[in-house]
């Protein structure tokens, strides 16, 4: 059922699981995970396919959360570098930016040269 390298190999349809991610994403433990699939093996098919297509999705979102947390962190970065500690209403704004409105506020940076410039930005692109 499980080798070494944390797969998980179930039926036709393989899961690939990294143990850590899923225990970092999920607070689930490794044993956990074995039973999920004990239970997920006596399913019947349809069933299973249902249950795969759940884990699909969390991993999605795991995905999901990990690529904002990486935007987010690289494009505070750069602003603190750029024009210093930001004020705390421009931080909380930033706090509900999307991956895309991250990725863009990382292009728009380049051209920042005072602190009004997020604030600008922000106003330009935050829909409330």
């Amino acid at each position: 059922m499980s080798s070494s390298s944390g797969s998980i190999e179930a039926g036709p349809c393989p899961i690939k699981a990294d143990w850590r991610l899923f225990g970092f994403l999920f607070e689930v433990e490794r044993s956990e995970l074995k039973q999920f699939e004990r239970e997920r093996e006596e399913l019947l098919p349809k069933e299973r396919e249902e249950t795969v297509a759940l884990v699909s999705s969390w991993e999605r979102r795991g995905i999901e959360l990990g690529l904002k947390q990486g935007s987010e962190r690289v494009v505070m970065r750069l602003l603190h570098r750029r024009l210093g500690t930001l004020p705390s209403s421009v931080q909380s704004q930033l706090d509900g930016l999307t991956v895309k409105q991250w990725e863009d506020l990382g292009e728009a940076l380049l051209d920042f040269g005072s602190m009004a410039d997020p604030d600008q930005w922000l106003a330009g692109h935050i829909t409330v």
